[in-house]
């Protein structure tokens, strides 16, 4: 499918790499410091022509009659969505964005923005939808609504290799390395750990690793990547493993019911057809479809 791309005499806009992952090779960093010919950063302004009021109309037809869903992500979080090393937008959330476009008959346009400001951007009018592994907690269904799930997420605790630390129970009270607006810092604190907060999760393994923390908590997806390009790192796992909550789901703005039926019916074909399978196997080699699946791999 063919992605639009905008603005596309505005090449010049600075891209901050903040990586997930430590795995990326330096030729992979140096493309992804590059422009992006296939979505829109957020540094582009939300006050210009394409900006949405999803409270003056119905969603579903403005988005058919321009013939596109604009889609908010992050654009640094593999494999979810991330640069390869040509520079180019790839990812699992990438291509169900795509799917999902594919089935509403309209092209996709993929917003990048940064975690913090991520969800404000649907209240901006910056994009439709959020597509970026988002939990839909309590607190967040009161202000969005949600479509189904479309990947699921379990969660894992990683301890220093010479760390006393054997089950969940010990835990308690000692540092976990946490961005503080992450889901994880919520699950982290759940277990009773205090939040030694970091910029994202290569400094959480970093300060695991090295001692400066006693834990660090994400997804399994995520500490896979890491330890197949650290096999040697002095990090394990514990082998309690927890569902994280209801992830994930595409968050979209309130009473946009239309809206919400078509993407739930687009996932829906996504799940049944297997097409979120091959994704999901494309990028990691095991199926996190929020269907009934084999986890019992064992660190």
């Amino acid at each position: 499918m063919v992605i639009k791309v905008e603005n596309k005499l505005q090449h010049r806009f600075k891209r901050r790499v903040l990586f997930s992952l430590t795995t990326i090779s330096v030729a992979a960093l140096i493309a992804l410091s590059g422009c992006s010919p296939t979505s829109q950063t957020d540094s582009e302004t939300s006050s210009s022509k394409n900006s949405l009021n999803h409270s003056t109309a119905d969603s579903l037809s403005r988005i058919k009659n321009n013939g596109e869903i604009r889609i908010g992500l992050e654009g640094t979080y593999p494999p979810y969505s991330y640069h390869d090393e040509t520079g180019a937008l790839v990812g699992i959330e990438k291509e169900i964005g795509e799917q999902i476009a594919t089935k509403l008959g309209v092209e996709a346009v993929f917003v990048e923005t940064k975690w913090d400001s991520l969800i404000a951007g649907v209240d901006t009018g910056k994009y439709d939808i959020v597509i970026n592994q988002i939990d839909p907690t309590a607190e967040r269904k009161e202000k969005y609504d949600f479509t189904q799930q479309y990947t699921r997420s379990i969660g894992k605790i990683a301890v220093a290799k010479d760390s006393s630390v054997k089950t969940t129970k010990d835990l308690q009270g000692l540092n976990s390395a946490q961005t503080t607006t992450s889901n994880w810092a919520r699950f982290a604190e759940n277990f009773g750990m205090k939040i030694l907060p970091t910029e994202g999760f290569s400094a959480e393994v970093e300060l695991v690793a090295s001692g400066r923390a006693d834990a660090t908590v994400n997804d399994l997806v995520v500490f896979q990547q890491y330890f197949a390009q650290h096999p040697d790192a002095p990090v394990r796992l514990l082998k309690e493993e927890f569902t994280a909550g209801d992830c994930c789901s595409v968050l979209l703005p309130k009473q946009q019911h239309n809206l919400l039926d078509a993407l739930n019916e687009a996932i829906s074909s996504g799940l049944k057809t297997g097409e979120y399978t091959k994704i999901a196997k494309k990028y990691l080699g095991v199926d996190i479809s929020p269907l009934p699946a084999d986890t019992s791999g064992e660190d």
